[in-house]
């Protein structure tokens, strides 16, 4: 079972403001989840690795649920998937599709449109979780002209 987003999620994450704890840490040569905390004093953060693995190029490595809350707590996105049923004659099964949310406006809501969906759980979520990131800089233009009006 995969616990920890792709590293494009993760460097996503870094650069829109993620900085919490977290179990693992990816960069140059190192994968996410290659290395995890001997104890909780040793958890990784991205200002922390900043100053100590600046060599790296490093960036926290989140839990889906762990990167799910923080985008409810910072941003106001709910970010989910959910099991979908297809059956098209070629292709017959369980699929993942997803969506993203805003608490804000509802017009910033963005879904999988993907008629097939996608095989693997986890690839739906990291998908999910690049769009919520596009909310994110969308959420951050209109409050632009909001506050310069």
């Amino acid at each position: 079972m995969k616990f920890f987003v792709s590293e494009t999620v993760a460097k996503l994450a870094k650069k829109y403001g993620f900085d919490e704890p977290c179990l693992t840490f990816g960069g140059d040569d190192v994968k996410i989840g290659e290395l995890l905390p001997i104890d909780e004093s040793s958890l990784y953060s991205n200002s922390g690795l900043d100053k100590n693995f600046s060599q790296l190029n490093p960036f926290a490595g989140p839990t889906f649920e762990q990167l799910r809350m923080w985008f409810v707590k910072k941003h106001g996105i709910w970010v989910e998937t959910a099991p979908l049923k297809v059956s098209t004659g070629a292709v017959e099964g369980i699929r993942y599709t997803w969506g993203v949310y805003s608490f804000k406006t509802e017009e910033l809501n963005v879904v999988d449109e993907s008629p097939l969906g996608y095989l693997d759980f986890f690839e739906a979520y990291n998908i999910a979780f690049e769009n919520a990131f596009k909310l994110v800089e969308k959420q951050k233009k209109i409050d632009e002209i909001i506050k310069s009006n």
